[in-house]
């Protein structure tokens, strides 16, 4: 009996060295994992390369493309009334033009809201609202041409900026880019207003902060 006792002692304790040898070499596992994630982290934020600053800057200008191109959408319809020639086939471009940035600014706004902790970035917003102004005060064309044509070159631009970004490029985009082929379904004459505009809002957005 004593020796079964003796043996069944011996076996707890190998067990709880064992256990404690287990217990150590899953935390030094651990404790390693934890060393070489801390050692890839930078221990301050890395400055963007310059390839990267630019290609958030494009990023924004096509993102802040988008949406003031839904604040002009609405702009679109009024002209086309005032001249007498919202009706019938011209009434439906321009409500499908309307679906298309409605869904495409929602999404843009989703995008900067993942990329910013859930909050929409103040920048994004004063850059729409600086785009939409200076848009406004460059394009002097009579309506229905201005709004027709500024709604065109903005979402040209919006297809040329997504293409900068390569895999990085916006969903929503492609579609945005197919609107200057739908309006040529109403009969305006297209002034190819986008170098106009694009010198007019990308240095907006080298002078908000993000």
């Amino acid at each position: 009996m004593a020796q079964v006792a003796d043996n069944m002692i011996k076996a707890r304790h190998d067990y709880n060295v064992k256990s404690d040898i287990l217990k150590r070499v899953i935390a030094d596992q651990r404790l390693r994992h934890d060393f070489n994630v801390c050692q890839r982290l930078p221990k301050t934020p890395r400055k963007p390369s310059p390839s990267q600053y630019r290609r958030n800057q494009e990023a924004v200008v096509m993102l802040a493309l988008i949406a003031a191109a839904y604040m002009f959408v609405d702009e679109l319809p009024k002209e086309l009334e005032e001249a007498g020639i919202y009706r019938h086939n011209n009434k439906r471009v321009a409500n499908i033009v309307e679906q298309i940035l409605k869904k495409a600014s929602r999404t843009a706004e989703e995008v900067l809201k993942a990329a910013n902790n859930g909050k929409a970035s103040t920048g994004y917003f004063d850059c729409m609202d600086a785009f939409y102004g200076q848009i406004n005060e460059s394009i002097q064309l009579p309506p229905p041409e201005r709004a027709y044509n500024i709604l065109k070159a903005m979402c040209r631009l919006v297809g040329v900026y997504n293409k900068k970004l390569n895999e990085y490029h916006f969903s929503q985009a492609p579609e945005v880019a197919k609107i200057p082929t739908i309006l040529e379904q109403i009969p305006i004459h297209d002034y190819e207003i986008d170098n106009i505009i694009d010198l007019a809002v990308r240095p907006i957005v080298f002078n908000v902060k993000y």
